[in-house]
């Protein structure tokens, strides 16, 4: 038997020869992430974007990689996140951002 990976539902009780996936974690949500923060590259995008506000309704403090700062708005604005201007495709902006 296969687990659906569409769907959000995880049964509590798995049928013989199933795994239970990595991400399927049994902890509350405000302790998953304790103690990490997050890097977000491309975080001004539609997805980065998204991502950021996701992260930081968690609670999750964000290290978000964008190429200008003074077009950031929304989440990307929130004391959780540390804007950290750069590009992935020059290198030489990355080792500031991930330290």
């Amino acid at each position: 038997p296969e687990i659906d990976s569409g769907t959000d539902v995880m049964p509590e009780e798995l049928e013989e020869g199933m795994v239970r996936p990595r991400n399927v974690v049994e902890k509350e949500e405000d302790e998953l992430f304790k103690g990490m923060t997050a890097f977000v590259a491309g975080a001004s995008g539609g997805t980065g974007k998204e991502i950021v506000e996701q992260l930081v309704s968690l609670g999750v403090p964000v290290v978000a990689l964008v190429r200008d700062k003074s077009k950031v708005s929304g989440a990307l604005k929130s004391d959780k996140v540390t804007l950290m201007e750069g590009d992935v495709y020059q290198y030489q902006t990355l080792p500031k951002a991930i330290a």
